[in-house]
């Protein structure tokens, strides 16, 4: 049975959401009305084709598409229960929805239970650091019930570890901020200065440190500044359109999702990152 959900205003603006596609988008929004009371749908692409596309000519195919960007963006997190089914769970539901008279009807993870209560509580405090937005993507809370408690985790393979696990991985998601911006002004002073590193700015450098093991050592950031380096375009090298500046690349700039992923694939120059 559908349900009525909300949605915040901060939906909008948030980066793990403006990084999906637009029909993704619309998928995650119309999940929500499908999902039962603790954000647990069962993993269905036809059935959740039919709920959300019913008249548009999408493809089984595509909703696996649109689920994995979900997945990868951490919006959704895939699971197997107790009973041996495949269920999506929407990450953060029990603390963004307000539902009065809680109802669930599939199983959480309960073999997960104290995995998945870690990842609340490290995830939770990677997200305050970098962004206020995903809390306002689900405005929802529900009353304890049982083992259920509110999932908050990544991808259906792999999960934030939490500090009483390891010590060495806990500390590789605290992104090094202030090494990393002088790393830049030293291999790039021809760009911009940064002046101010506040929350929208740190909010980028964190996810690009987080999303990829490879890019949680500063040797990774070091190659990718002296890559830019090589970038007549990046670096302010080329002549401006109709008489104005030539554009050059800030830090807050190469950091940007979109921005990052072109520069890597050699967008701006003759060969990619390796």
């Amino acid at each position: 049975m559908s349900r009525i959900r909300t949605v915040k205003p901060e939906f909008w603006v948030s980066e793990q959401v403006s990084s999906c596609s637009l029909p993704a988008r619309l998928l995650f929004i119309g999940m929500w009305n499908f999902c039962d009371d603790n954000g647990v749908h069962p993993t269905a692409y036809v059935r959740l084709k039919a709920e959300v596309y019913p008249c548009d000519n999408f493809t089984a195919d595509d909703l696996k598409k649109f689920v994995n960007e979900l997945i990868q963006n951490e919006l959704l997190r895939e699971y197997v229960a107790d009973d041996n089914k495949s269920y999506w769970l929407v990450t953060g539901w029990r603390k963004h929805q307000k539902i009065d008279r809680p109802n669930p009807k599939h199983p959480l993870p309960q073999s997960d239970l104290k995995k998945t209560r870690d990842d609340l509580t490290s995830t939770q405090q990677v997200i305050d650091e970098h962004s206020t937005n995903l809390q306002g993507i689900v405005d929802e809370r529900s009353p304890p019930e049982g083992n259920g408690r509110a999932l908050e985790g990544k991808g259906s393979n792999t999960y934030v570890v939490s500090g009483t696990d390891s010590a060495s991985n806990t500390s590789k998601l605290n992104c090094p901020h202030e090494q990393i911006v002088n790393l830049y002004h030293d291999v790039l002073p021809m760009c911009p200065e940064v002046r101010i590193w506040n929350k929208t700015r740190r909010s980028y450098l964190q996810q690009r440190w987080k999303e990829d093991s490879k890019h949680q050592v500063i040797e990774f950031w070091k190659n990718y500044f002296e890559y830019v380096k090589q970038s007549n375009f990046l670096t302010g090298k080329t002549s401006g359109k109709e008489d104005k500046p030539p554009f050059i690349a800030d830090l807050e700039w190469l950091v940007r999702p979109n921005n990052f992923v072109k520069i890597i694939e050699g967008k701006y120059h003759h060969k990619a990152l390796t």
